[in-house]
């Protein structure tokens, strides 16, 4: 199989790469968005499904990394492996455990660093991390790779992604595009209150979203277009390989086992039932104004015009459409 293998990734190059097939190693899944449409919830769900490989770390950035020594992906996961070493330092009874979700992580990590960190690394490491040895000959029948900023990501890239397994898969999540803008909103306001970069609202960063070009507007606006997402993977992914969801159906009482059932049925994988009483990066559950919901609504109106023949009838009732 021939997989054309873009330039941004370690010693990545635009030469044609032919990747030998390994029957044995489970069949790659990729969730590449919308952020703030429940992938975390996603990455927890498939984390414990007995059919699926998957990592601790969730958003690998492999297919979105800019490369080099000051990669923000792997000076952000570093970040986050430091955060965990002295979660674990604080509570030594993790460690009494063979086994912990806190020493998974790390472990995970470590290894996905030092693999960022080696010379000339590219796609078949990528596919070794995702789908190791431990992955192969047992009752996995899938491994993945959730990163919600794939979704900015070009066709190229999408056809990279379906061309690495012939069984590959790709999934894309949408949300009220108002209630995920405000979700995005609210969560940059709390990252940067508790990096100490800015003692900021909510409602401030919504307004300054609203008024200019530039900032958190260049940061948050790309992933709120979800009609050049959908071209996108339509125009180089096989009808068969990708499936649009929408987060409205999976956390809705009445629709969330069909709904899953359906995701589980695509990734042909045993139906699982998820536990929907944790909640994941939830933001800061600032309530919403109803003026700066009427302002969003008024910004997003071209995605709302253009999604109307694409969103399902049940799940118009749920849009602002």
């Amino acid at each position: 199989m021939m997989t054309k293998v873009s330039g941004k990734f370690f010693g990545r190059s635009n030469v044609p790469v032919r990747l030998a097939q390994d029957t044995s190693a489970p069949a790659p899944f990729f969730v590449v968005g919308a952020a703030k449409a429940g992938t975390t919830f996603l990455h927890d769900y498939f984390l414990f499904h007995p059919e699926v490989f998957l990592r601790r770390v969730k958003e690998v950035h492999f297919f979105d990394r800019e490369g080099g020594a000051n990669d923000p992906v792997a000076r952000q996961l570093r970040v986050w492996l430091n955060q965990k070493i002295r979660q674990v330092e604080k509570n030594p009874k993790v460690l009494e455990a063979e086994v912990s979700e806190d020493v998974l992580f790390i472990r995970d990590a470590i290894e996905w660093l030092n693999l960022i960190d080696r010379q000339g690394a590219g796609l078949r490491d990528y596919l070794a991390f995702i789908s190791p040895s431990e992955a192969k000959g047992g009752s996995y029948v899938r491994c993945g790779d959730i990163t919600p900023g794939y979704a900015l990501l070009s066709g190229r890239e999408f056809r990279e992604m379906a061309s690495t397994h012939p069984n590959a898969k790709l999934v894309f999540v949408m949300r009220d595009p108002v209630d995920r803008l405000w979700s995005h909103i609210c969560m940059q306001a709390r990252i940067l209150r508790n990096r100490r970069k800015r003692d900021v609202t909510a409602m401030e960063l919504a307004n300054e979203f609203l008024q200019s070009q530039t900032g958190v507007r260049k940061t948050i606006a790309p992933h709120s277009d979800y009609v050049r997402t959908i071209d996108a993977l339509r125009r180089n992914v096989s009808e068969k390989q990708v499936s649009f969801v929408f987060y409205e159906r999976l956390f809705d009482e009445v629709d969330s086992v069909s709904a899953f059932r359906e995701l589980t049925d695509f990734l042909g994988l045993a139906p699982k039932m998820p536990t929907m009483e944790k909640v994941v990066n939830a933001g800061d559950r600032t309530p919403f104004p109803e003026d700066i919901v009427c302002r969003l609504r008024e910004w997003l109106d071209p995605q709302y015009k253009r999604l109307a023949d694409f969103v399902p009838d049940d799940v118009k009732s749920k849009w602002r459409m």
